[in-house]
C-alpha cells in the first residue's frame, strides 16, 4: 500500500463522529407492527432518555454470556473531537436496556470488547491497559500484561474459542497503519506478537470475526478482500472468493450460529464515505459470499456495532449513521432463520 493512500486513509480515520440523538422507548423485544421502509432512519429528537444508551459512534458490542442478550460498551458522541463514553449496557430481550456501569466522564472505551467464553469475562484493550469486565458483578480488573499491541485506533479484536485466545489485527497510531497480529491469553495475562509470513495489508476499521466451524478468524478489509487466520499455524490466507461485498470501511460482522456463517451489514466507502445498507452472508467452508437482500433492514450506515446472542442465535446491531453527523440510537435484531431484520428499540 502506498504512503499517499495510507495518509489519506489515516486522515479520514482520525475524524470522530458527531451526535444526533434519537429517543428509544419501550421494553422487551418485539417486531415492529409495520416494518419501516428499508433505508428509513428514526426521527431524531433533542431529548435523551437515561434508561437507554444515547446515540454514539465507535461503540463495541459482545455476547452476554450465560443469558439471552448482548452487551454494549463505550464509543463517542458530539462535535469532533467529541466526548468519550465508557459506560456498559446490557440488552435483554425480556427486559430491554439496563445500565451495568455508568463509566467515567469523557473517557472513551477501549478499541476491543470481546467475550472470553472460557473465562466468562469481557476483554477491552486501551494501551497500556488490558482490562476485563465481569457483567455478573460489574467488576473491572486490569491484567498484569507486559508486552501488548501498540496504542492504535481501529484495531479489531475477536475471540478464538478453539485456541482460547483473543486475536487482534491492524490499527492506526496517528501517523502509520499497522499490520500486526497479536494473541492474548487471559488466564496467563500474556500478549504474544505473532509473526505470520503473509498477512493482510496494514489497515484499521476493518471487520473481523471468528468462525468455529473452520477454526479460523475471518477478516474483511478495506480493499474488499476476505482473509482467514489460523492461530495454530500462525497463518493468514487470502481466500479470494469469486464474489464479495464492495470494498468498505466502518462496517460490522457477527457470527451466525444457526447457519454457521458470518453476517456483514453496511459500512461506507473509504474516501467519499457513501453508506451501504446491504446484508451479506459468508460461508467459510464454501468460501462464498451471498447478498441476502432482506425485505426490511436498518438504514444505510457505518460506524455501527454488531454482536451475536449465543443463547438465541440472534444478531444485534446498534447505532451508527449514514454520515458522521447522523448517529442513531436504534437497535435491530437479525433473525438468521428468516434472513430478516426487525427493529426492537
Amino acid at each position: 500500500m502506498g504512503n499517499a493512500c495510507q495518509l489519506r486513509r489515516s486522515t479520514l480515520h482520525v475524524l470522530l463522529a458527531v451526535l444526533i440523538t434519537v429517543a428509544c422507548t419501550g421494553k422487551g423485544e418485539t417486531s415492529v407492527t409495520e416494518p419501516p421502509t428499508p433505508g428509513a432512519a428514526p426521527s431524531p429528537t433533542a431529548s435523551i432518555d437515561p434508561t437507554v444508551p444515547r446515540a454514539r459512534a465507535y461503540a463495541q458490542m459482545a455476547d452476554f454470556s450465560g443469558e439471552p442478550g448482548v452487551l454494549l460498551f463505550g464509543g463517542q458522541y458530539g462535535t469532533p473531537p467529541g466526548t468519550g463514553l465508557s459506560d456498559v449496557w446490557a440488552y435483554r430481550p425480556e427486559d430491554g436496556w439496563g445500565q451495568l456501569d455508568p463509566g467515567e466522564e469523557d473517557v472513551r472505551g477501549g478499541e476491543g470488547f470481546v467475550l472470553d467464553a472460557d473465562s466468562n469475562v469481557l476483554v477491552t484493550v486501551d494501551e497500556p491497559k488490558t482490562r476485563t469486565f465481569d457483567p455478573r458483578t460489574g467488576d473491572w480488573r486490569t491484567l498484569r500484561t507486559t508486552d501488548h499491541p501498540s496504542n492504535t485506533w481501529g484495531t479489531r479484536f475477536t475471540y478464538d474459542s478453539g485456541s482460547d485466545q483473543v486475536i487482534s489485527f491492524g490499527g492506526f497510531d496517528g501517523s502509520a497503519l499497522y499490520d500486526e497480529t497479536w494473541a492474548l491469553d487471559v488466564e496467563t495475562q500474556t500478549w504474544t506478537r505473532m509473526h505470520p509470513r503473509e498477512r493482510p495489508p496494514a489497515e484499521n476499521y476493518h471487520a473481523m470475526e471468528y468462525d468455529p466451524g473452520t477454526d479460523r478468524v475471518i477478516l474483511f478489509n478495506l480493499e474488499g478482500e476476505t482473509w482467514a487466520y489460523d492461530y495454530d499455524t500462525d497463518t493468514w490466507r487470502n481466500m479470494s472468493p469469486r464474489s464479495a461485498p464492495e470494498a468498505r470501511t466502518y462496517t460490522g460482522m457477527a457470527f451466525d450460529p444457526v447457519g454457521e456463517r458470518i453476517i456483514l451489514f453496511g459500512g461506507v466507502t473509504e474516501f467519499a464515505e457513501d453508506p451501504f445498507g446491504d446484508t451479506w452472508a459468508y460461508d467459510p467452508l464454501a468460501n462464498r459470499w451471498t447478498d441476502l437482500d432482506p425485505i426490511t433492514a436498518p438504514s444505510p450506515r457505518g460506524w455501527h456495532s454488531m454482536a451475536t446472542d449465543a443463547e438465541t442465535g440472534a444478531i444485534y446491531l446498534f447505532s451508527g449513521g449514514a454520515t458522521r453527523d447522523t448517529d442513531l440510537a436504534d437497535l435491530w435484531r437479525f433473525d438468521p432463520r428468516r434472513d430478516e431484520w426487525f427493529q426492537v428499540a
